[in-house]
């Protein structure tokens, strides 16, 4: 990342990064960081976040007990009591799992050998979205500003417009009386383009005369202009499609693919409520959902009561967030930002938080434009940047990096580029 960057250490409250204790011919704990922010967890779901134990001094230090004020913040690993030789760390694992509507805090209590400190306390919060994605950190749904089946619509009754109305209790066929073309279609469009990474569905497995009979579906996305009709615009697969939301809402199906299909999508709305298909982020102008018949039947509809589309979280800063493993396509346009050190290139940004030192891997790669990457830190000083570490015209970041606030500038290298790009942090 350039000189200095695996010193960067970022200060939570008024306890240093890296704050050892204990002196000559004792044992020492050193626990980063020392406040934690799990985020936005929905009711029924749970976010996990670590936290790391070094011994800094020159005998065995003894982990001997764990405790939390809050049921709702609990270790998942690394159980004690368990020993740490001089200069080893162990990382330890904590899971927020709210269980109210409202947003919580608590301590971590760690208690160990250590002469002078024999207890060490970690500030803990979270905060509680919604499983229909409004809160901070789960996921904000996008407006809806058109929609449609295709080919052979619905348009002598249930049209498609009743499939983003905001009523479980109407529901469109999506195709017409004996269309039998698969796939067909339905799909959702945007005002403009926007970050998108998941659909909701309420739905049912009713096929009309036929019966109840499983859907294969593949789910796409379009960055054609907001303008163009659903059915003429140009469409790609998502990637990295998996089933449910944060451990909520999954699709009933015999297998949910990667590769954004769907196999056998047999989900009764009526029964297991909203279904979600999360999938890696896009820059999107619309989604929309292929279906075709599992058997040979007379006729193709897909009936559905509402079709949703919500896009990944956003700070305050108006960055969008990401996070480790987690891969964005995204793509730079006349909207876009510009980039701190050259403004006349279009720039986007990108949040993460780390919470414990760990190496890290950042990559952006563009068919379109020659890549450039900078690291910020939460004060938007830039900490490190490439152009062509990433082989040919792409860009990579990679070395040892503090708990902090991060942020990411997708840019280019080169003034007024624009087109689409691929953004990822390695796990």
């Amino acid at each position: 990342f350039g000189a200095g960057l695996d010193d960067v250490c970022v200060s939570e409250g008024t306890t240093p990064c890296s704050a050892a204790s204990g002196g000559t011919g004792a044992a020492a704990i050193e626990v980063t960081p020392a406040t934690v922010d799990f985020g936005a967890a929905i009711v029924g779901a749970s976010n996990s976040r670590t936290i790391t134990v070094r011994n800094t001094g020159t005998v065995p230090l003894t982990i001997s007990f764990v405790s939390s004020s809050n049921a709702q913040f609990v270790l998942v690993d690394s159980f004690p009591p368990f020993t740490l030789q001089a200069a080893e760390s162990r990382v330890m694992t904590f899971r927020f799992t709210p269980t109210g509507a409202a947003s919580t805090s608590g301590t971590i209590t760690i208690s160990s050998n250590d002469p002078v400190r024999p207890s060490v306390t970690i500030s803990v919060t979270g905060t509680v979205g919604q499983a229909g994605g409004g809160g901070v950190g789960a996921s904000s749904r996008i407006p809806a500003t058109g929609v449609a089946g295709w080919p052979n619509g619905r348009t002598s009754n249930q049209l498609p417009a009743l499939a983003i109305d905001g009523n479980t209790s109407t529901y469109t066929w999506t195709t017409e009386s004996f269309a039998n073309i698969n796939p067909s279609y339905i799909g959702i469009s945007f005002a403009a383009s926007t970050s998108v990474n998941r659909i909701r569905l309420y739905k049912d497995n009713d096929a009309g005369g036929p019966g109840l009979i499983a859907k294969n579906l593949t789910i796409e996305y379009t960055t054609s202009a907001a303008s163009v009709p659903l059915a003429s615009r140009v469409w790609t697969p998502v990637s990295g499609l998996v089933n449910g939301f944060s451990g909520i809402e999954p699709l009933t199906a015999a297998a949910v693919n990667a590769n954004g299909t769907v196999s056998a999508d047999n989900h009764n709305s009526l029964v297991s409520g909203f279904a979600s298909l999360t999938f890696n982020a896009v820059e999107a102008t619309g989604v929309r959902i292929g279906f075709s018949n599992v058997s040979a039947i007379c006729c193709n509809h897909y009936r559905v009561y509402e079709f949703e589309a919500y896009g990944g979280a956003t700070t305050s800063s108006g960055a969008r967030t990401i996070g480790f493993g987690q891969t964005i396509n995204g793509s730079l346009s006349a909207g876009s930002g510009r980039s701190l050190d050259c403004t006349a290139c279009y720039s986007d940004t990108y949040q993460f938080t780390v919470t414990a030192a760990r190496n890290v891997v950042i990559s952006l790669s563009s068919p379109a434009f020659d890549a450039y990457l900078n690291l910020l830190d939460e004060n938007g000083n830039i900490l490190g940047s490439n152009d062509d570490g990433g082989g040919g015209t792409n860009a990579r970041l990679s070395g040892t990096i503090q708990p902090g606030i991060y942020r990411i500038e997708a840019t280019t290298a080169e003034a007024g580029m624009l087109g689409a790009y691929t953004l990822s942090i390695a796990p």
